[in-house]
């Protein structure tokens, strides 16, 4: 093979000496240290550079190998913060091992599948390498975003199933509703619906029937009519102690029935695909600021002036 057209000693002092130094010294205080890290990266770039030459390997297959050499040091960390395939880009899409890899690392080291364009299966974690099959769907680099939002109601949110349910039928019956959709977001009732359709990835007409016997449980209550005047002070004085119209703790229960114990919105789900996006709209009992729950990271950062958090809770 021809030499190569840059050095790689010139290359990691140009491209990655500054952050790496930055980062050394920011985890230790001694000086001298940074720079020992330093040059052990450095000394393995180089070993990597001449493995290539060596033996004629796509970069992908070089970084799958050289993961794999250390996948006892990388079995323990997770985050669902960065993708530890790269350091690069947030991660979207968890496996069962409970690492998770980004859109673009799907893309480099998941197989597409045959007659499903931009779908590709993970047979393998790239990080520790624990067998664990994941089918992702990716959005096409040039279409653009199917959202559905659902708006809160209380017990009305059953109108949206029904709208649903229409669309369903006009669609093929084998081809899910939710698969229409790159991203769903729902308030109130409207998020129940959007966690029933696309995290229990349960068909409408099945989260239409648990939607009835969850708002007759959640909010039934809010609507028996008070008889008398005592009923009515009653009824005030649970909403002003427990900051909600609601009794907080039928709900947290009814919920925990509905969803189990063990869900998370971002996490490996067995036997489903990883792909769509879903939020639900929250807000903080103290001062009503506004939250966003989201199994997502997405890509980019968001402006500080959006007018909501955007919140993930950690594995």
């Amino acid at each position: 093979m021809a030499n190569p057209v840059f050095d790689p000693v010139v290359l990691a002092r140009t491209l990655y000496r500054p952050y790496i130094l930055h980062a050394a010294r920011r985890a230790y205080d001694e000086f001298s240290y940074a720079e020992t890290i330093y040059q052990s990266i450095e000394e393995h770039l180089v070993l990597l550079h001449n493995d290539f030459l060596s033996y004629p390997k796509t970069s992908s297959q070089i970084h799958r190998e050289n993961l794999a050499r250390h996948k006892a040091y990388w079995a323990g960390i997770h985050t669902n913060l960065t993708c530890l395939s790269c350091l690069r880009r947030k991660p979207e899409h968890a496996m069962q091992c409970r690492h998770s890899n980004c859109d673009t690392c799907v893309r480099i080291f998941g197989e597409g599948m045959v007659g499903f364009e931009h779908q590709y299966v993970m047979d393998s974690c790239v990080i520790c390498q624990m067998r664990s099959a994941l089918i992702v769907k990716l959005l096409p680099n040039t279409a653009g975003i199917r959202i559905l939002s659902i708006d809160g109601g209380g017990s009305l949110g059953i109108v949206s199933l029904k709208w649903l349910s229409m669309l369903q039928d006009l669609v093929d019956p084998e081809y899910a509703v939710q698969d229409l959709f790159d991203l769903a977001i729902g308030t109130s009732a409207g998020g129940l619906v959007a966690l029933s359709l696309f995290i229990n990835r349960q068909d409408v007409e099945k989260s239409a029937e648990n939607f009835k016997s969850l708002t007759r449980r959640v909010f039934g209550q809010g609507q028996k009519p008070d008889q008398s005047i005592a009923d009515k002070i009653r009824r005030f004085l649970q909403c002003w102690a427990s900051d909600g119209f609601y009794d907080t703790e039928a709900v947290e229960d009814a919920l925990k029935e509905y969803f189990g114990t063990e869900s998370r919105m971002f996490g490996y789900r067995p036997l489903t695909s990883s792909g769509s996006k879903v939020a639900v709209t929250a807000t903080t009992t103290d001062d009503s600021s506004a939250y966003i729950i989201a199994n997502y990271n997405g890509e980019g950062e968001r402006k500080g002036d959006c007018g909501a958090e955007c919140l993930q809770f950690l594995f």
